[in-house]
Parts: structure tokens; C-alpha cells; sequence
């Protein structure tokens, strides 16, 4: 069992914590391609701060901090221009960098933009994902791993997203047991569908017999189709609320 202290230094992943500064030196997969494709752009939260993805019109993909510099308006409120994602508020605009690269109020030959920058990592495409290093911004990202998976050609990727509500180590440390799966996804997701099989999927052969549910009660009354076609009374049990999630 974890002490307190060891569950805090393994499960905190914000700037400066120690896991933090040890994810933030690897490549995370943060958004589908496709995704990008639906608005140009799209807020993203990863380990603690707040950015914004986008593609600008020259099809590069930046991200950058939340907020602009000038008035702390939320820049995914922003649309893509050919320099990069220009704030609504007063057109200040910024590149894939974080360089603020336009102040359309400033006079002309002004200089002031040349002092303004935001946070912003480096970000790439591989096997239709957008992956961000969040590592230090004075050091050269690694090489992005091509993985077999990423690179096989041709094959159809299919890519799922979920929002989790639990920490990353209990994700990751559920994806360890593998007994989990026979029991969990398994037995207890086949006990849950025999309300819904019993007992027409059962007569159309979709389960095998001897998997079936026994028949739940005896009756004197001769048969009738509609009696025959009734769902049995385990039909009628009542769900806990701590049924599987995909099944509730």
C-alpha cells in the first residue's frame, strides 16, 4: 500500500511536480487530425495548464498558452489566419512559436510585437494524431517514435477518444490486470445481458444453451405465443446503479 506522501509524488503531474517534468519529456498524443478538420480550433488541458490547438491557413499546427497577452481573452475564441491564430478581441496575432507576429492598432513600424510571446510547444502529426512535447523549451525535442503501429502502411487506424474521471496511474495500473478482463468485461457483462437475451436471443440461437438462464418459474396455465414470447421475470430485476458503465 502506497503512503500518502508516495501516492501524492506519483499521481500529481502539474508543472514543476515530479512526475510532471518526467511525462513532459515524451511525445502525448493530444487530439486527432479528424478533430481539426471539424474547428480549426480547440482547446486542450494537459498536465495542468491550459493551451489551444489550432491549424493555421497555411496548414501548420501551433499550440499555444490559453489566454493572449494583451487583454487575457481566451484564444480559443481565436480563428486561423495565414500568420497563425489572430485573438478576436483586437487582432493581436501569433505564429506556431508563441511570436506575436501582428497588433493591428500599433503605429505603423512599430516594434512592440517584437516584445510579446506566449507560451507555446512544439507539436507534430504521425498516423492520424497530433502529439505536443511539453519538455524544455531550451533543449531540442526528441525524435517523435515511429512506433510500427504509427507507420504501418496501408491499414485502417480507427481512433477512440474518452474522457476518463480517475487519475493516469489507476488508468494505468487497471490496464496491467488482465484478469480483470475475463471477469469484469467478461462474466459479469454476460451475467448484466441476460435480462436483455432471455428468451428470444436465446430461441434465435444467439447464445449457446447451455449459457442460458433457467427458467425463472413454473406454471399450470397451458402456453401461449404471448407467454411464450415474454421476457422471463429476470427481465424484471432491477439494475443496481453499479452496473457497467456501457450497459447502464
Amino acid at each position: 500500500m502506497l503512503t500518502r506522501e508516495e501516492n501524492e509524488r506519483l499521481t500529481r503531474v502539474g508543472p514543476g511536480t515530479p512526475m510532471g517534468e518526467l511525462f513532459r519529456r515524451y511525445w502525448q498524443p493530444i487530439a486527432a487530425v479528424g478533430q481539426l478538420a471539424e474547428r480549426d480550433v480547440m482547446p486542450i488541458r494537459l498536465f495542468g495548464e491550459d493551451l489551444v490547438l489550432f491549424r493555421d491557413r497555411g496548414g501548420c499546427l501551433g499550440l499555444v498558452a490559453e489566454r493572449c497577452a494583451h487583454r487575457k481573452v481566451k484564444l480559443e475564441c481565436g480563428y486561423p489566419v495565414a500568420e497563425g491564430l489572430r485573438c478576436p478581441y483586437h487582432g493581436w496575432t501569433y505564429d506556431t512559436s508563441g511570436s506575436c507576429v501582428a497588433q493591428p492598432a500599433e503605429p505603423p513600424g512599430s516594434t512592440f510585437k517584437d516584445k510579446v510571446q506566449i507560451t507555446a510547444y512544439p507539436v507534430q502529426e504521425l498516423a492520424g494524431l497530433v502529439f505536443a512535447y511539453l519538455g524544455p523549451r531550451a533543449e531540442a525535442p526528441p525524435l517523435l517514435p515511429r512506433w510500427d503501429r504509427l507507420v504501418w502502411p496501408n491499414v485502417y487506424r480507427v481512433i477512440g477518444l474518452a474522457v476518463i474521471p480517475c487519475n493516469w496511474l489507476q488508468c494505468m495500473e487497471n490496464s496491467l490486470d488482465s484478469t480483470h478482463t475475463e471477469w469484469l468485461h467478461g462474466q459479469y457483462f454476460k451475467y448484466w445481458l441476460e435480462p436483455i437475451r432471455c428468451p428470444k436471443m436465446i430461441a434465435a440461437g444467439a447464445w449457446p444453451t447451455a449459457s442460458a438462464p433457467t427458467s425463472c418459474a413454473t406454471s399450470t396455465r397451458p402456453a401461449s405465443s404471448a407467454s411464450t414470447s415474454a421476457p422471463c421475470s429476470k427481465a424484471r430485476r432491477k439494475r443496481p446503479s453499479c452496473g457497467p458503465p456501457s450497459v447502464r
